[in-house]
């Protein structure tokens, strides 16, 4: 079932493009076309064109929880933009998206990074402003590639 406001073209432009711009669309949660896009396929449509997503733009909707299957957007997904939700932990399963250059989850209300949730390795770009943190990870130094935090 497609997200409100969120059509069936959208997605399979996605799968075409490798952007999903879902912003504002009062999502609650990531919807199951995006966490696995093969098996939300059109009548026709062959999985060997699908183009994985590298750009995701979710921010300004009601998401709070990233889900288990976050992990499976995969290693190509390079920009997450998550600002303005409700989420408020960042799990470790974030980091099974590896591929990640850019991450914007501003302006959410997160308390809590789990240990390993930023283990991504290509991150330049870290945007975790107006949060609730009291701390940010001891394991951010770690990321050698981060120009902007």
């Amino acid at each position: 079932m497609a997200a409100f406001g969120a059509t069936p073209a959208m997605y399979r432009k996605s799968r075409q493009t490798g952007t999903l711009n879902l912003a504002g669309f009062d999502l609650k949660e990531i919807p199951a076309e995006i966490l696995s896009p093969f098996d939300h396929l059109d009548e026709g449509e062959s999985s060997q064109y699908v183009v994985l997503l590298n750009r995701l733009n979710l921010q300004d909707n009601e998401i709070s929880v990233l889900p288990e299957a976050m992990d499976q957007i995969g290693e190509e997904l390079n920009y997450l933009a998550m600002r303005g939700n409700l989420i408020k932990h960042i799990p470790k399963r974030l980091s099974g998206c590896g591929g990640l250059k850019q991450v914007d989850l501003s302006r959410n209300q997160i308390s809590e990074v789990e240990a390993g949730a930023l283990a991504l390795p290509l991150l330049g770009d870290l945007n975790l402003a107006n949060n609730k943190l009291a701390a940010l990870p001891e394991t951010l130094g770690d990321l050698r590639s981060l120009v902007k935090a």
